[in-house]
């Protein structure tokens, strides 16, 4: 994310009435914030659109994630029904609440 200013140039914008250069510690907090959340969650989502379980170390590889994160964000969406564990094999696939969201997806397509 890039704090842009005109007067100041492309580099230099305003952030609470000061000046923040675009690779600061505040822009660098700004990415890493929300924005990055969502996209690291659909991320593990959809890595499920080809293969029917995964591991979390298959997921944090496949998503460029730390095992941890990827641990993080897989206990999230099984807590929200996204996922579920197969806990025999240790594996995850999709869950409930997602195929929910396939099944409203398919009502509204016209036949």
């Amino acid at each position: 994310m890039s704090f842009v200013n005109a007067q100041r140039g492309p580099d230099v914008g305003v952030a609470d009435g000061a000046p923040v250069m675009a690779n600061s510690l505040l822009a660098r907090s700004m990415q890493r914030s929300g924005t990055q959340a969502i996209s690291r969650t659909l991320d593990i989502i959809e890595c499920f659109l080809d293969v029917p379980e995964r591991g979390v170390n298959e997921i944090a590889r496949l998503c460029g994630l730390s095992p941890s994160t990827a641990h993080r964000v897989v206990r999230a969406l099984v807590a929200r029904g996204y996922l579920e564990q197969n806990a025999s094999r240790n594996r995850y696939r999709l869950g409930p609440s997602a195929i929910q969201f396939g099944d409203a997806v398919r009502r509204r397509v016209p036949d």
